[in-house]
């Protein structure tokens, strides 16, 4: 209780003394003021106030405000203290009854809106009872025919069902069908696939012959070169081995890179063209070239496409010079 007093207490001073202190002002303000206000009449109080003002700022103020502060508030603050807690009631009871107002007006309002949900739930229920009796009334008025509507749609019922049995069945028919023809396509496709793959590996066992006969026809085509090459091989030694029995000569080079023919010309018999050089010449074994050899020493390089008395010629030429085969150039031994 007396917390609840020093509460109130100060709920009134911080609320209710700024609002009700201007109108208790007026009766300490003479005490405080016995010099300006008492002599200002209040109708002259806006003219006078501003000259007084700063003589009471400057000596009234600071001389009486701690005896107004010590000895007035402390006399009247009890005295208007109830006065303050009683209008703070009063307050308490406007601001309950207002609540109270509110609350009331806030139940009456949903009394009224309960109301009308009932209302409107009778008149639907009403609205309701009338449609049943009315579809009740037809009903009895349209038995007959009622049942008359029900035994067609019964029929009609039954007419579709047998319709739908028969879609139903051609549906069958027809999925039957397209699994038939899919399932023809897939055979057919997979013949397919099986006939591409049999070409492919029949394409690929033709090129595995082919490749095997051209591998044989290369190692025959080696073969005979190499037995070209030997061929040749003996033949070079064949005409080595001559050029060694008639003397000493430079063919080997020559033999060795063009695979020329050898022609010796004797020097005793240096006027017809020997049956040699001729035999040389139509040789296709012994390559393009002939060599031309005085003394076992190699003179000239001819060519098949020469002519024989021409190569003749050459020969005698030769023999006649007294040709040196060390000043004969070797450029013209490859021409």
């Amino acid at each position: 209780m007396r917390l609840e007093l020093v509460k109130n207490r100060h709920t009134t001073l911080i609320i209710y003394l700024p609002t009700y202190l201007p109108t208790c002002l007026p009766a300490c303000l003479p005490a405080c003021l016995p010099v300006c206000l008492p002599a200002c009449p209040p109708a002259c109080l806006p003219a006078c106030l501003p000259a007084c003002l700063p003589d009471y700022l400057t000596t009234y103020l600071p001389t009486y405000l701690p005896t107004y502060l010590l000895t007035y508030l402390p006399t009247y603050l009890p005295t208007y203290l109830p006065t303050y807690s009683a209008l703070w009631e009063k307050g308490r009871e406007r601001e309950g009854e207002k609540r109270r107002e509110g609350e009331r007006e806030r139940r009456e309002r949903e009394r009224e809106v309960e109301e009308r949900e009932r209302e409107r739930e009778r008149e639907r229920e009403r609205r309701e009872r009338e449609e049943r009796e009315r579809e009740e009334r037809e009903r009895g008025e349209e038995g007959e025919r009622g049942r008359k509507r029900e035994k067609r749609e019964r029929q009609e019922r039954g007419e579709e069902r047998e319709r739908e049995r028969e879609r139903e069945s051609r549906e069958r028919e027809r999925a039957e069908r397209e699994r038939e023809l899919e399932r023809r396509a897939r055979e057919r496709e997979r013949e397919r696939e099986e006939r591409g793959r049999e070409e492919k590996r029949t394409r690929r066992e033709r090129e595995e012959r082919e490749r095997e006969r051209e591998r044989e026809r290369g190692e025959r085509e080696t073969e005979r070169a190499e037995r070209e090459r030997r061929e040749r091989e003996r033949e070079r030694e064949s005409q080595r081995s001559l050029v060694a029995q008639s003397g000493d000569g430079d063919i080997d080079d020559v033999t060795d890179n063009l695979g020329m023919g050898i022609l010796t010309m004797s020097q005793t018999d240096p006027t017809d063209p020997p049956q040699q050089f001729i035999d040389c010449l139509m040789k296709p074994s012994h390559g393009t070239s002939c060599a031309v050899l005085v003394d076992s020493r190699i003179t000239h390089v001819l060519h098949p496409t020469s002519d024989l008395l021409q190569v003749a010629n050459i020969g005698k030429k030769a023999l006649a010079n007294n040709v040196d085969p060390d000043e004969t150039p070797h450029d013209a031994l490859f021409a």
